[in-house]
């Protein structure tokens, strides 16, 4: 029996560019089980295979694309970095407990024309399409992925550790150096979540002594080499610290890459109330039995400068997994009803979506203060 693979070995797949798995040589009896592994769940089997002339194809893009392979949550949202565990997809032949192949996942791809090189891919990118450079906000919701996993060639050197440091720009004490934290190796593949957040940076800035004002901060990965050597690799992300705008909206969503990504809007919100009343008539008097709302908000994006921001924007309206970011920095799960979008190639474009809230909220809550006491004249009130 013969397993054939092109998928690149030792390294995450991504379910988009994967190749179709072969085995040839099967017994006539074979039954092939398809099982996947999430969060550390033990392994469920999603499908079995029977061979035809002592073959079995598995189409890898097909079936990967159809498991329900989704984090759902944003508690893995860290408040300064953590680590999950990559799903895994294994092929059993039934009467032996070994897989006979076996590879972890990335749930998304890239175009076809990089797709050779999967392994380069992890090394030197982020887990985002995101602009280069991009505005965030003081109380804003930055987070950066990677895949993290020992023994990654790079320019034919093998990686033995990796670290992310932030660069930041202050207003009065220049350009300040800190590291964010260490990529140690493993023997599983991991997803790194970083959270690049400027309150997290604010944080890192004061723990290392930096009281003062960060405008902006660039956030890269530097790799220690098994020869030795050091390198700066990850291409380097800039963020500007822009001045608290009360009509910018933020979404925090999970991207075409199985990482989450910030996006924010500048256009108008307005906020609609659908409302249904339930009625029941008694001696002839209509009595209100039950009032049932559902508020939405409709959200315009605002200028589209490039077509990288407008790819952002259909990531995140393709997404199943979406947030608004409220200014407390509370994550709320959203549902997008309807969206509209329109650009010309080389214009501005823009984009319209409406959503409300997955959850109904709770209640709403207003914190009231002391007053001082009303001063008047009351000369005025005796003319």
């Amino acid at each position: 029996m013969t397993v054939i693979d092109d998928n690149p070995k030792g390294t995450p797949i991504m379910s988009r560019n994967a190749s179709d798995i072969r085995i040839e040589s099967a017994g006539d009896t074979s039954i092939f089980s398809f099982k996947v592994s999430v969060f550390g769940v033990p392994d469920a089997e999603v499908g079995q295979f029977v061979p035809l002339n002592g073959e079995v194809a598995f189409r890898m893009k097909e079936i990967l694309s159809a498991l329900p392979i989704r984090w759902h949550s944003q508690e893995y949202l860290p408040d300064d970095y953590t680590t999950w565990t990559l799903p895994k997809v294994m092929i059993h032949e039934s009467s032996d407990s070994d897989s006979l192949w076996e590879s972890y996942v990335i749930v998304g791809g890239i175009d076809e024309s990089h797709a050779a090189d999967i392994p380069g891919f992890y090394a030197s990118h982020w887990l985002t399409w995101r602009p280069q450079i991009s505005d965030t906000f003081r109380w804003g919701k930055e987070y950066l992925s990677l895949v993290k996993e020992s023994g990654i060639l790079h320019d034919g050197r093998q990686i033995q550790l990796r670290y992310v440091y932030a660069r930041l720009y202050m207003a009065m004490t220049g350009e300040k150096l800190v590291r964010c934290c260490n990529l140690y190796t493993g023997s599983v593949p991991r997803m790194l979540v970083v959270n690049v957040s400027y309150s997290n940076m604010k944080r890192l800035a004061e723990a290392a002594g930096y009281d003062d004002e960060i405008l902006a901060y660039d956030v890269w990965v530097r790799n220690e080499f098994s020869d030795g050597t050091v390198e700066d690799n990850v291409a380097p992300r800039r963020y500007i610290v822009k001045r608290d705008d009360c009509n910018v909206t933020e979404f925090v969503f999970l991207n075409a890459l199985m990482a989450f990504d910030t996006v924010y809007a500048y256009g108008t919100v307005k906020r609609n109330l659908s409302h249904e009343t339930v009625t029941f008539s008694s001696d002839g008097v209509e009595q209100e039995l039950e009032n049932s709302s559902v508020e939405s908000w409709e959200v315009n994006t605002g200028h589209i400068g490039s077509e990288r921001m407008m790819s952002l924007w259909i990531d995140f309206l393709a997404s199943a997994e979406r947030y608004v970011c409220g200014r407390d920095g509370r994550l709320s799960r959203i549902v997008v009803e309807e969206a509209d979008s329109e650009s010309q190639v080389r214009a501005l474009g823009h984009a319209t979506f409406t959503f409300h809230y997955a959850e109904k909220p709770a209640g709403r809550y207003y914190e009231d203060k002391e007053l001082d006491t009303y001063s008047y004249d009351t000369a005025e009130f005796q003319k």
